[in-house]
């Protein structure tokens, strides 16, 4: 029997439930904001598109997931290919214009989370687009484990080299433990993180930093596959057992420690 017990109505099969559980255990942890895509992979469970959408029915209305989740629901609700034809649908066209087809699935899980509309047979972009840039948006920066199977969304760039890169994990771990009790923004917290994502962090921080010890790659390889506000093809970043070893393209950089 799942150990999921709510009041939701939503019914769901075993493999959708264990899904569940993956995203669960996943969004307890700060570095981590696995989507449901992600989570099937991890569960097992080819992908699905009703699956998808059941599987957030039943998050959304469940109150554990509402107190854990970080973000807008669509960070989870959307894969990383459909948050790319999104950001490049906004650029194409603008808000209650009609716009190309991307795809079935994709089209209808767009209109699911509200960012498209359709009208008379045919998709429109929603006039409330400005929603869907605050916080994470539609970037995603996607962690790849190869030895353990494992993929999942983090929050930005720095989160990857705080569980891949020692020296800077460690200076994230001091800047939480040099924080005053009164200040007012969590060490850490930027412009555009979500007031949940900033009430994490400052929990962090009151801990001593034990938050970002749970996520710790720098003695195997971990795979960056990131698209952020600079460009809409994603980036891959090879860390292998803590050093750089490769980047896609030849022309993009990091800095080791986020940017």
């Amino acid at each position: 029997m799942s150990r999921i017990e709510t009041g939701s109505t939503v019914t769901m099969t075993d493999a959708e439930r264990n899904t569940v559980e993956v995203l669960y255990a996943d969004w307890t942890r700060l570095l981590r904001c696995t989507n449901i895509e992600q989570a099937m992979a991890r569960a097992g469970m080819a992908f699905d598109h009703r699956s998808r959408l059941r599987i957030a029915d039943f998050v959304l209305a469940d109150g554990r997931a509402k107190a854990l989740m970080r973000w807008a629901p669509h960070t989870y609700v959307l894969t990383n290919a459909e948050k790319l034809a999104a950001r490049q649908l906004m650029r194409r066209f603008s808000p209650g214009q009609t716009v190309a087809a991307q795809g079935a699935e994709a089209c209808d899980a767009l209109r699911w989370v509200g960012f498209l509309r359709v009208e008379a047979g045919e998709y429109r972009l929603a006039e409330d687009l400005e929603r869907f840039r605050e916080g994470l948006g539609l970037y995603f920066h996607e962690v790849e484990l190869p030895e353990r199977g494992e993929r999942f969304n983090t929050n930005c760039v720095p989160d990857f080299f705080i569980m891949t890169h020692r020296a800077t994990r460690e200076r994230a771990i001091k800047a939480m433990r040099r924080r005053s009790d009164d200040a007012p923004v969590a060490a850490g917290a930027v412009e555009g993180m979500s007031a949940k994502m900033i009430e994490a962090v400052r929990a962090a921080s009151s801990g001593g930093g034990d938050a970002l010890v749970m996520d710790r790659y720098e003695e195997e390889v971990a795979i960056l596959n990131d698209a952020c506000g600079w460009t809409d093809e994603p980036v891959r970043l090879v860390m292998a057992r803590g050093r750089a070893a490769e980047v896609t393209p030849e022309s993009a950089w990091y800095l080791v420690g986020g940017g």
